[in-house]
């Protein structure tokens, strides 16, 4: 599964009560009660996250990954390529720029974009952020 890193400021209270979960066994680390916690969060709000995944027609919900043959078939077929993700869009490293810009029309990424720097600095201005 890719992961990413995420930094989170808690008070010296809430890590303090991390660890004594820790210690006492019932977690195996500190990331392991912040994903415990997200994944009740995530069951307790599931219909809202569905409900925007439906209204986006969201492709992948977790990692996808935007390779060199798909932007070519792509160009090949004088299309551009539209992406809805939520999660982690990972362009390949033997995309250029240029094939990028060529072969991407948009992208809706609740997430993270990740790949080529030259290709990312490209993709920017094509990479949407926010639901509205």
């Amino acid at each position: 599964m890719e992961t990413e890193k995420l930094c989170v400021n808690l008070s010296a209270a809430e890590i303090g009560k991390i660890d004594v979960l820790v210690a006492q066994g019932l977690y195996v680390n500190r990331s392991d009660v912040v994903r415990g916690g997200l994944h009740r969060v995530f069951a307790e709000h599931g219909r809202e996250i569905e409900q925007v995944r439906h209204q986006l027609g969201a492709m992948g919900l977790g990692y996808a990954l935007l390779t060199r043959q798909q932007l070519q078939e792509a160009v090949t077929n004088g299309t551009k390529l539209d992406f809805r993700i939520i999660g982690i869009l990972q362009v390949a490293d033997d995309v250029t720029p240029e094939l990028a810009l060529d072969g991407v029309h948009e992208i809706l990424l609740l997430g993270s974009l990740r790949g080529p720097k030259p290709v990312l600095d490209a993709l920017a201005p094509r990479v949407r952020r926010r639901l509205f």
